[in-house]
């Protein structure tokens, strides 16, 4: 699930560069969230993370 953020030819989803995927980015955050919001927020915070380094 980590993955899922980076580019593609980084072995990830490209979730949140490639837009054919920004809505399954957001599927999974909000089933994360859905479980446990403060999982979630915590996820959604790596994800940034890894969306402002790759």
């Amino acid at each position: 699930m980590l993955a899922a953020p980076l580019h593609r030819e980084l072995g990830g989803w490209g979730a949140g560069f490639d837009a054919s995927v920004t809505h399954e980015l957001l599927m999974l955050l909000k089933q994360i969230g859905h479980g446990n919001l403060a999982v979630g927020r915590i996820y959604e915070g790596h994800v940034n993370a890894l969306q402002a380094i790759a």
